[in-house]
């Protein structure tokens, strides 16, 4: 993150979906997240504890 970084407001129109097509790409995006903490984790972690 740069210094200038500033979060950036986004608005999606979201369409409706089936109740188990909600909970397949849920499921999917912590499959994702799981992956991505796993890889990166420890850089966050040190980003972070840097600012401390």
């Amino acid at each position: 993150m740069r210094p200038d970084s500033r979060p950036i407001d986004i608005t999606l129109d979201l369409p409706s979906l089936p109740d188990e097509a909600v909970v397949e790409i849920q499921d999917f995006l912590y499959q994702i997240l799981d992956l991505f903490t796993t890889h990166y984790g420890h850089q966050v972690d040190r980003f972070y504890e840097a600012l401390s």
